[in-house]
């Protein structure tokens, strides 16, 4: 995305008992973007958001949702029973855009899961359907819930943690449930040219290697003569997880055109959207979702009890490129929880992350980026609007990175609670690409890999990068003198530097009160830098009274399962209702 460009601004609404975020623009044909579901939704959230940008820079109003059960909606996921709550959504959306910016027609775009639904409702839309572009779109139901399976699997291998399989549920993917009944429904559905009505164009990208999905592209081509396909030749990289998705530029720009072409935008000013903000609600919680910062570019959800607050709010950030919501929707899940026990918080999607924009003339790789501390200044500037003096700030890997970070740089952070930090000060030295793609495994875990019989024909196949994993390792292995000379060297080398720096900033966090609460996942690949700067046995956080180390057994780096979650929380919650007798 080109952070330069003047976008249209964002605008959040409520859809029902969800949110919505409204790409704004004037035109009488708007666009409605269907995600896929649980994990694929985290990996394609961010270029659906590409591409509703691009489409309100052409002339189109867009507007994508969190489906019940998902995101920031209030229902979980589990109890979402039918496809009707789904498609119920697309209803309101659909009647959002009309009441509220006069939309007359409607293009429908969906990928995966979203592609299979937009099909399916295409004829039952309350607006006329101008055209439909359907992303990866699968050939039947039961066909994509054996990926689904396919892909809980290998999550639960590369994670080596069991899932939380909830009652009524057969399918658990990187924690979030589906209940049978919906499972049930999606098993039946099928894509087919007569869905869509054969007056509507069509634009399908099946995936690569896909005969059934080519061949139904195929058959959409010969009913309608603007109707186009692709091979989505970006799809693997998209998929790869939230963090490393690489945005299909080409096939983002593709659809675009095609949709200038099959329906021109119109240029007659339409109204704008009245809601200032999304507000959802429950006995115990109120959520006002809204857009912040400088540059109006910042998306935040405040979650604040109904009751008595009982403690200092917190500050949750973004974890890698995992939207606000948090992986699982723990985030989410948890800020209700956390007010349910009276704790306000504010979950904030940092630029370029989630329903967040890039910041203007930003960094192409935001984590582990000084930028980020704006982001945090502004989030911070906000609550300051609510009166909202301090606050206790909270992450997971590169979220907890910034969580310190910004500690060290504003006083109005009074505590700190950093889950699997990865690093006290980024290395300039380091490439942070590399490290998102490679760090999250021990260099032993990568010998074995390199012998084993599978990863040694995916490396000869030309689908592993091995220069540069091979640089990768290389440095790693000469640092490692460097950090284990690092508290002798007095400054001499880069790291010894950086060790110092470290420390001295430690130092100023206990004068000043604030504490330090560090989690890690027992054999989480990050403590090897905290052993660099802690020692082997943590022996120099003796030196830190304010601070606090907790390991958790059988987790992984997310904190997928509800146990280890639980720790995570009522952690926060303690170092809350502290923090908050203290100010009192």
């Amino acid at each position: 995305m080109n952070s330069g460009l003047p976008y249209p601004p964002l605008e959040v609404v409520r859809l029902d008992d969800t949110t919505a975020v409204v790409h704004g623009a004037s035109g009488s044909t708007g666009v409605i973007l269907c995600n896929d579901w649980g994990y694929e939704g985290l990996c394609a959230h961010r270029t659906l958001g590409v591409l509703a940008d691009g489409l309100a820079a052409d002339g189109y109003p867009s507007l994508r949702f969190d489906y019940p059960g998902l995101g920031n909606s209030s229902a979980d996921a589990v109890d979402v029973q039918c496809l009707a709550e789904h498609e119920k959504i697309i209803f309101s959306a659909a009647n959002s855009l009309a009441n509220s910016r006069g939309v007359e027609n409607l293009i429908l775009i969906g990928i995966g899961y979203g592609a299979l639904l937009a099909a399916k409702i295409a004829q039952q839309l309350p607006l006329p359907l101008a055209a439909s572009v359907l992303f990866a779109p699968p050939a039947n139901g039961r066909g994509y819930l054996r990926e689904l399976q396919l892909r809980a699997s290998m999550i639960a291998e590369v994670t080596r943690v069991k899932p939380d399989t909830q009652k009524g549920a057969s399918l658990n993917v990187a924690g979030l449930s589906m209940a049978d009944s919906l499972a049930t429904e999606i098993k039946n559905l099928k894509l087919s040219p007569t869905s869509i009505p054969s007056d509507v164009p069509v634009f399908i990208f099946p995936r690569p290697g896909r005969v059934k999905e080519t061949e139904i592209a195929e058959d959409f081509m010969s009913r309608e003569t603007q109707s186009e396909t692709s091979i989505f030749m970006g799809y693997d990289a998209l998929m790869t997880d939230p963090t490393a998705a690489v945005t299909p530029d080409e096939e983002i720009q593709k659809a675009r055109s095609w949709i200038k072409s099959v329906a021109p935008p119109s240029t007659t000013p339409q109204t704008t959207c009245s809601e200032p903000d999304c507000v959802l609600e429950n006995p115990s919680f109120s959520e006002t979702t809204v857009i912040f910062g400088p540059e109006n570019n910042l998306v935040g959800t405040w979650c604040c009890p109904k009751g008595p607050q009982k403690g200092v709010p917190i500050l949750f950030l973004s974890a890698g490129g995992t939207p606000r919501a948090g992986w699982a929707r723990n985030t989410t899940d948890g800020a209700r929880w956390l007010a349910a026990a009276g704790v306000p918080s504010f979950r904030i999607d940092c630029a370029d992350i989630g329903d967040s924009r890039p910041a203007r003339n930003g960094p192409e790789i935001v984590h582990y980026n000084v930028s980020q501390l704006a982001d945090l200044t502004a989030a911070l500037d906000h609550l300051a609007t609510k009166s909202i003096k301090s606050v206790v700030t909270a992450g997971t890997c590169s979220g907890a990175y910034l969580a310190l970070r910004g500690a060290i740089a504003d006083e109005r952070i009074a505590d700190v609670v950093a889950v699997n930090l990865q690093r006290f000060l980024w290395d300039p030295r380091d490439d942070v690409a590399n490290a998102l793609k490679f760090d999250h495994t021990s260099t032993s875990d990568y010998g074995r890999k390199f012998f084993s019989p599978e990863k040694l024909l995916k490396l000869l196949s030309g689908r592993v990068a091995v220069l540069p994993l091979a640089k990768f390792l290389g440095k790693r292995l000469l640092k490692k003198a460097e950090y284990a000379t690092a508290p002798f060297t007095f400054g001499l080398s880069p790291y010894s530097r950086i060790f110092a720096q470290v420390h001295r900033e430690l130092d100023q966090l206990v004068k000043r009160g604030v504490g330090i609460e560090l989690l890690f996942s027992v054999g989480d690949p990050g403590l090897t830098h905290v052993h660099n700067m802690l020692g082997k046995s943590m022996e120099r956080s003796e030196h830190y009274p304010t601070m606090q180390i907790t390991m958790i057994e059988n987790a992984d780096h997310n904190l997928t399962s509800h146990k280890s979650q639980q720790i995570y929380l009522e952690t926060l919650a303690n170092t809350s209702k502290r923090g908050y007798r203290q100010d009192s």
